[in-house]
């Protein structure tokens, strides 16, 4: 016999499984367009550096600067599509794939963003130095950054091991990119 305890924490964890399985899955629909996996940091002395210029005291965790991380990540994906497909991306409406994951939030880690990034493939010998290229213009932007190939889906469920709550979201929904065609990516 089990107490309520019990099935209260069997029905929480059942959850938390079944939300973190539902984002693998959205994201397992894009993997056949994802050609990068990417760790982009934020330097907390930058951050410290802007909050001393405004005098505001609060924690990287705070909801005000987690909505100035999103706004880095907008300014980026927004660099980025300029740089790779330049004056066409906003004509032809070309997109890359940029799916941001926000991590780091939690009590004295640094925030930082793990991204699944896909370009076309006559851009794929370019995208490493423009996506680094692109980070560094960043207000926020850190030194820790990597670009890798995408190589399996173990990338997608990394970026989705802290989706655990519907108010705690770890994907960047604000700031998804998806191409508005197979033209954008395939090439």
């Amino acid at each position: 016999m089990t107490t309520l305890s019990d099935q209260i924490n069997s029905e929480f964890w059942t959850n938390v499984s079944k939300f973190k399985e539902q984002h693998y899955q959205w994201m397992l629909t894009h993997k056949d367009l994802a050609t990068h996996a990417v760790t982009l940091t934020f330097d907390p002395t930058k951050i410290q550096s802007f909050l001393n210029r405004y005098e505001m005291d609060m924690k990287l965790n705070n909801p005000y600067l987690i909505k100035k991380y999103k706004l880095e990540m907008q300014y980026f994906g927004r660099k980025l599509s300029k740089s790779l497909f330049g004056k066409s991306a906003e004509r032809f409406d070309e997109k890359l794939l940029l799916i941001p994951c926000l991590e780091g939030l939690e009590e004295g880690k640094i925030p930082h963003y793990h991204c699944t990034i896909g370009v076309d493939q006559n851009r794929v010998e370019v995208a490493k130095s423009k996506i680094l290229q692109c980070w560094t213009q960043t207000k926020f932007c850190g030194y820790h950054n990597e670009v890798k190939l995408y190589r399996d889906e173990g990338w997608l469920g990394y970026n989705t091991k802290r989706c655990m709550f519907p108010k705690k979201e770890v994907i960047d929904w604000e700031n998804v990119v998806l191409p508005t065609s197979s033209q954008s990516i395939l090439g």
